[in-house]
């Protein structure tokens, strides 16, 4: 691929972060447990828990996937 097309896919992938917070922050809002009624606090524990697990894994390939662009985009390779 191209340094340019590296370059592009480097940053959607950065891009691709936001929406990954935003869908935490929902799931964060949705999960809460409320006096009007809503989730209980334990099932909102967990739902947050697994809500953090999966929104922090989806982070972390992001931000590799983006590095490793950018590096290739520079003309340096790295090993994973």
């Amino acid at each position: 691929m191209s340094p340019s097309a590296n370059r592009f896919w480097g940053l959607l992938f950065f891009a691709a972060l936001l929406p990954i917070a935003g869908l935490y922050a929902a799931l964060m809002w949705a999960a809460a447990p409320t006096s009007w009624g809503g989730i209980d606090p334990t099932s909102a524990l967990i739902a947050r828990m697994a809500a953090t697990v999966i929104c922090g894994a989806l982070a972390v390939v992001c931000v590799n996937f983006a590095r490793q662009f950018m590096f290739t985009a520079g003309g340096k390779t790295r090993l994973p």
